[in-house]
């Protein structure tokens, strides 16, 4: 499924009927991968930040409320990643081997899990 003709951004939208649900057997996230300081990618889902040492990412507002990000960092250094609009803080930070979800309200990014939060055993 795609979406065409001839304007640049473009949504896309599944619905289900009454209470019926989209299922999907298998989901993959658009990902890209940040290794110098800058703007995470507005157009994929899921930011791997990977640097040696410390990364400051921008986070600029969403488009669509119900926006999603994930973020992980597989790089020696923290990943710093400072929305411009921002529901709690000023920023998050991730050290090596962590990640973070963040959600687009339609005015604000909200963190809404952190894997240096919560234990994974």
């Amino acid at each position: 499924v795609n979406a065409s003709g001839g304007d640049t951004n473009v949504n896309l939208n599944l619905n289900s009927k009454g209470t019926g649900s989209v299922e999907v057997s298998k989901l993959a996230l658009e990902a890209v991968e940040i290794s110098a300081d800058g703007n995470a990618s507005q157009s994929a889902t899921y930011i791997i930040c990977n640097k040696g040492t410390a990364l400051a990412v921008g986070l600029p507002d969403g488009t669509t409320t119900g926006e999603y990000k994930i973020f992980t960092n597989k790089g020696a250094g923290t990943a710093t990643i400072t929305p411009t609009s921002f529901g709690t803080n000023n920023s998050f930070a991730i050290a090596q081997n962590e990640g973070a979800q963040c959600i687009w309200d339609g005015s604000n990014w909200f963190l809404v899990g952190n894997q240096s939060v919560t234990t994974v055993a």
